[in-house]
């Protein structure tokens, strides 16, 4: 699993940093300024533009889970949550670490931590439904079970939600594959 993230991870930086260097080029991106005139690191140019295309090639096709695990198990459900977090966690360690326009810091912010709470929930509701499924019942609790799986199945939708409307105001893609 470690080395799947290491090549998610060199990939996607790789991807996210020809982009930013690519689109500078092509929109002819001038040195920035300092507040004297002076110039400042070329490296620090970046625009909400070259952000969102960043963001798109690191997360654009992104799978909620990326292993392959044995299902009909609490271990097997157990696994697949566990993927969740991990893949989700390395695709915004990689989004973290790209340049950000200053402005935007803080909604970028709340948006990563709205991505990875995302997860978690995506996570929590699949250990959930598993149990739901495998637990014996009787004809009164197959009912009772299809209730409470509706419920489940709507558990992300807040967050996914909220994550949605960050996502539409930074021209950003899902990044947790849900």
């Amino acid at each position: 699993m470690r080395s799947s993230r290491r090549r998610l991870g060199r990939a996607g930086l790789l991807t996210a940093m020809l982009v930013l260097l690519s689109t500078q080029v092509v929109l002819g991106a001038n040195p920035p300024k300092g507040s004297h005139g002076q110039e400042t690191d070329a490296s620090t140019v970046v625009s909400s533009v070259t952000y969102s295309l960043a963001v798109k090639g690191i997360c654009a096709h992104a799978m909620l889970f990326e292993q392959r695990h044995p299902i009909g198990t609490r271990l097997g459900a157990l696994a697949v949550a566990g993927d969740i977090r991990a893949s989700t966690h390395g695709r915004l360690e990689i989004v973290a670490a790209l340049p950000i326009v200053p402005v935007q810091r803080a909604r970028v912010g709340r948006w990563l931590a709205l991505e990875q709470r995302l997860a978690d929930s995506y996570a929590r509701t699949y250990v959930h439904v598993y149990g739901l499924i495998a637990e014996p019942r009787t004809p009164q609790q197959t009912a009772r079970g299809a209730r409470r799986l509706a419920v489940l199945m709507r558990a992300p939708d807040r967050i996914r939600q909220a994550a949605a409307r960050r996502e539409q105001q930074l021209r950003v893609p899902d990044c947790t594959g849900g």
